[in-house]
C-alpha cells in the first residue's frame, strides 16, 4: 500500500507542476496514469515505471533553470536546490519501485503480456506527442475543440492502443477482435 501511496504521490506532483504551467492535457495524462497504478496490471507498473524515470529528470531539468536564475538574481538557491533534489528523489523511487520485488508482488496481473502492452501504450503517446509537436497546425481533435488539451487525448488513446493489443495477444482474441475493429 505504501508504494501505490508514493506512485499516487509522484504523478500528482508531476500533475500540479503541469497545471502550474498551464498544461491542463498533460495534468490529466499525469491523473490517468496515476489511476493505472491501481489495476495492478503489470503493463500498469512498467508504463509507471518508465513515465516516473522520465519525469524524475523533469524536475532536474526544471530545477537547473530556476536554481540558475535564482542565483542570477541574488536570490536563496540552497533551499530550492534541496526541494528539486527531494522531488527528483521521491520520483525516481517511485520508478524503482516498479521494478522492485514488492513492486512486482503488487502489478502481478497479466505478467506475459506485460512489455507488450506497456509497450504498445508507451509508443503510441510518444509517437502522438511527437506528431503533435512537429505539425503546425491542431492535429488532434481535443485541441482542435479545447487548445491545449491534446495530451489527455493521447492518454486516451494510448490506453485504447494497449487495450486493443491485450486482447489480440492471442490468435483467439486476434480472431474474435481483427473482425470488430
Amino acid at each position: 500500500m505504501a508504494g501505490l501511496f508514493i506512485i499516487s504521490f509522484s504523478y500528482l506532483l508531476l500533475a500540479s507542476h503541469a497545471v502550474r504551467g498551464g498544461d491542463g492535457g498533460l495534468a490529466v495524462f499525469m491523473i490517468g496514469s496515476a489511476g493505472l497504478a491501481f489495476t495492478r496490471e503489470r503493463w500498469a507498473g512498467n508504463v509507471s515505471a518508465v513515465l516516473l524515470g522520465c519525469g524524475s529528470f523533469l524536475w532536474i531539468d526544471k530545477g537547473v533553470d530556476l536554481i540558475s536564475l535564482r542565483i542570477g538574481l541574488g536570490g536563496d538557491w540552497i533551499r530550492l536546490t534541496l526541494i528539486v533534489s527531494a522531488l527528483f528523489a521521491v520520483t525516481l523511487f517511485s520508478a524503482a519501485y516498479c521494478f522492485s520485488t514488492a513492486g512486482r508482488e503488487r502489478f502481478n496481473r497479466s505478467r506475459e503480456q506485460g512489455w507488450f502492452r506497456a509497450s504498445i501504450f508507451l509508443l503510441t503517446a510518444l509517437l502522438l506527442e511527437i506528431t503533435r509537436s512537429r505539425v503546425s497546425f491542431p492535429i488532434l481533435l481535443a485541441d482542435r475543440f479545447f487548445p491545449g488539451w491534446g495530451r489527455a487525448e493521447i492518454f486516451l488513446l494510448a490506453l485504447y492502443a494497449s487495450w486493443l493489443g491485450g486482447k489480440m495477444f492471442s490468435p483467439e482474441g486476434a480472431k474474435v477482435m481483427r473482425p470488430r475493429i
